[in-house]
């Protein structure tokens, strides 16, 4: 995988770069978090989300739909993950990892904000590693955070904390590229309103 792609998307040294045993021993790990009451629990966070957002954009005027659901999958991905945060983390999150994805492919400045976009996300989630290491941070022994903290590569070492924050970032990043297509949707049944009325009517038939 070229390195630009690396320093900015995916990070590096991830899953996606591995071989043979160390890709099949990194992938069970990522795969052992994907259980039926882990996936529950995430749909459930995402479920939560939209209708506190749904709430509050009752009392606004306009919204950008875009940014709202990368707010919204974003905390549902960091509280599916286990990764702890106040409002100040969380608040400039959902753009970096944007930037991240958006500077796949890219040059000039497209790439440079996406490669600053992981070097921060990376140092807040490989402090929290090293807090949940160090016994100064909780996390739940059923969480991807708990998992990856705790995960041994095939010589039986922790991953190191950057690569553990990278891993962790695999989860999160990927969630919030769907609000593209959230968007999309959006678009789509705007543009077809026959559609929206078949997805409002309830019948679970007609939805589909």
């Amino acid at each position: 995988m070229p390195r630009r792609i690396q320093t900015t998307l995916m990070g590096e040294h991830g899953v996606q770069t591995l071989d043979d045993a160390a890709h099949q021993h990194r992938k069970a790990l990522f795969m052992s978090v994907m259980t039926p009451g882990s996936l529950h629990r995430f749909a459930a966070q995402v479920a939560e989300n939209w209708r506190a957002y749904l709430r509050r954009w009752e009392q606004q005027v306009t919204i950008v739909l875009y940014l709202e659901a990368e707010e919204v999958l974003c905390r549902a991905a960091c509280s599916w993950v286990g990764l702890p945060f106040e409002e100040q983390d969380i608040a400039p999150l959902p753009r970096d990892l944007s930037a991240m994805i958006d500077a796949f492919g890219g040059v000039g400045p497209r790439h440079g904000k996406g490669k600053l976009a992981r070097h921060r996300a990376e140092k807040w989630v490989g402090k929290l590693v090293d807090q949940v290491r160090a016994g100064q941070q909780y996390a739940r022994d059923d969480s991807p955070l708990f998992a990856v903290a705790w995960f041994r590569d095939l010589d039986d070492r922790l991953l190191p904390t950057k690569m553990a924050a990278v891993e962790l970032l695999n989860l999160v990043r990927p969630i919030i590229a769907i609000a593209r297509y959230v968007v999309f949707a959006a678009v789509a049944l705007h543009e077809n309103p026959q559609w929206r009325a078949r997805r409002q009517s309830g019948n679970p038939q007609q939805a589909e």
